[in-house]
C-alpha cells in the first residue's frame, strides 16, 4: 500500500527534474534571441500587418487598442482647453 505511494512519489520528482532541465534548455535557446523578437514582430508588422497570418504563426497578437468613453473624451477637451487657457 505505500510502496505504491512512494513509487509514485519517486516518479513525481523524476518528472519534476527532467521538467526543470526542459525549462532551463528552453531558456537558454531563448536567450540569444532576446534581442531580436522584438525587431522580428516588428518587421513582421510593418510586411504581414498585424492581423496576418504569418503574424500569428510566430505567436505575436495585434496590439490591443483601448475604448474611448464619451466621458474621457470630454475629459481629454477639458484638460486640452484648461493647458491652453493656462498658456
Amino acid at each position: 500500500m505505500f510502496t505504491t505511494y512512494l513509487q509514485a512519489e519517486q516518479d513525481l520528482a523524476a518528472a519534476r527534474l527532467v521538467v526543470a532541465a526542459k525549462q532551463q534548455a528552453r531558456d537558454a535557446a531563448y536567450a540569444p534571441l532576446v534581442g531580436t523578437v522584438p525587431a522580428l514582430e516588428k518587421y513582421l508588422a510593418a510586411t504581414y500587418g498585424e492581423e496576418s497570418t504569418p503574424f500569428a504563426t510566430f505567436g505575436f497578437a495585434p496590439e490591443k487598442t483601448g475604448t474611448r468613453t464619451a466621458e474621457s473624451i470630454a475629459a481629454a477637451v477639458a484638460k486640452g482647453k484648461a493647458t491652453r487657457a493656462a498658456h
